[in-house]
């Protein structure tokens, strides 16, 4: 073997060996500092979903996915930058599908809050209590619906009040609709109002706004549409007219006039985008 090949082999060799003793240290607290916090992001969201992991576990999962993420990076751009973007990748991963597990759930149970109410206005009208009417939730409802009120009767059982296991699903699933349903127990109790009445109401208005969320989404549907075509239509223009000149676009490339039209025309493109999406984006 070349002599010159040879010395740069151990020069490399040696530059890599002097990186692990001296640079790990150095990042070895950071990364496992910045793991961490990503392991408690994803425990939070997966026990607020009843789904339990021990935190070594989750811990390696996080550093597993990061090794993976890296290797794909580094195998696709083939350079370190690419291994460093899969690695904060791979870290990022298990907390965000952590988040849309959560995220599921709390759709789910959303949608099954006109039945809770139906339930609990059933058993109040037979005579039972607020909290035996939360028992027969959690006997007649499915997941997560009944794992949820579940809790909250055993939170009060081992003597948490009833305004504070309320107020800690609300915590659990944060939304309008859950608040209302608070607020209008704690109300009705406070007053003495009648809380069959008061679910019958709050069953009455969460459908009618779900409809009208409905209504809103279909009408906003074509904005929604437009806003894509005109994303896509420049590209496909492109695309089509490079296929039978290539040559069409250079003036824009290679002339002064030409690169200030097309600066132009991405900002007037971006600002017409972010005006489709607010006229799209209306929440009820």
């Amino acid at each position: 073997m070349n002599i010159e090949i040879l010395f740069g082999y151990l020069v490399l060799f040696a530059g890599i060996a002097l990186t692990i003793f001296y640079g790990i240290p150095v990042i070895l607290p950071y990364w496992l500092k910045h793991v961490d916090e990503k392991v408690t992001t994803a425990d939070t969201f997966l026990s607020q979903s009843f789904i339990f992991i021990d935190r070594k576990r989750l811990f390696f999962i996080c550093t597993a996915a990061a090794i993976v993420g890296a290797v794909i990076g580094f195998m696709v751009l083939g350079n370190i930058i690419g291994a460093g973007a899969g690695l904060l990748t791979g870290v990022i991963v298990p907390p965000f599908v952590a988040k849309v597990v959560k995220q599921r759930r709390q759709i789910k149970f959303l949608g099954q809050l006109n039945d809770v109410l139906m339930i609990m206005s059933s058993s109040l009208r037979g005579g039972l209590s607020l909290v035996q009417a939360a028992e027969a939730v959690t006997e007649d409802m499915d997941k997560p619906a009944s794992d949820e009120f579940s809790l909250m009767v055993r939170e009060i059982k081992m003597g948490i009040s009833l305004e504070d296991a309320l107020k800690r699903l609300a915590e659990r699933m944060p939304s309008e609709e859950i608040d209302l349903i608070v607020s209008a127990i704690l109300v009705s109790r406070e007053t003495g109002g009648d809380l069959i009445k008061t679910f019958k109401n709050l069953v009455t208005t969460m459908r009618d706004k779900a409809r009208v969320k409905e209504m809103i989404s279909t009408l906003t549907l074509q904005a929604k549409i437009q806003g894509f075509i005109m994303f896509v239509l420049p590209f496909a223009f492109i695309a089509v007219v490079l296929k039978s000149n290539p040559d069409h676009f250079k003036p824009f490339f290679e002339t002064d006039l030409g690169r200030v039209l097309l600066i132009a025309a991405i900002i007037v493109e971006l600002i017409a985008m972010f005006f489709i999406y607010l006229f799209s984006k209306i929440e009820a």
